[in-house]
């Protein structure tokens, strides 16, 4: 029987834990978020749930594909270190915003978010194509996000 590598296992977890996360402190804020003005592009929650675990599971497929196939070099382990950045900040960019309400923060936190995904990106475009390409979905719904509560705030 041949051994599933542990990367498997691992980073999908790992995503998996960060995107409920995510989701639990947003879905709390859900009477809160009612009382809000809101642009008129914005999707219903149900789409930016599963768009949220869409560009996550691409994101986790894109983590096992660096995992098994890329050397362990210190341009590996930037790029690691940049892809749990991105989970850290994410959870505290929806804790602040949908916990305490900052949402002056959020195009602040989501400019971050893109550039550190764009790093990872442009680290990836040569040695690990397919890599890059599954990370694009969340650098573009990050630049979404970044519209979409800039507009938010200047409506509210």
């Amino acid at each position: 029987m041949k051994k599933i590598p542990t990367s498997y296992l691992v980073i999908p977890a790992l995503v998996f834990l960060f995107t409920n996360i995510c989701l639990y402190f947003a879905f709390n804020a859900q009477e809160w978020l009612k009382t809000l003005i809101v642009p008129p592009f914005t999707p219903p929650y149900w789409v930016m749930q599963s768009l949220w675990h869409l560009v996550n599971v691409l994101a986790a497929i894109s983590g096992i594909q660096v995992w098994e196939k890329m050397k362990r070099t210190s341009t590996f382990h930037f790029i690691f270190f940049c892809f749990f950045a991105v989970m850290g900040i994410d959870i505290l960019a929806s804790y602040s915003i949908y916990q305490t309400h900052m949402l002056e923060w959020a195009p602040v936190i989501f400019v971050m978010l893109t550039a550190l995904l764009s790093i990872i990106i442009g680290l990836l475009w040569r040695t690990l194509p397919i890599a890059a390409y599954l990370l694009i979905p969340m650098a573009l719904w990050d630049a979404f996000r970044i519209y979409g509560f800039w507009t938010l705030n200047q409506l509210n």
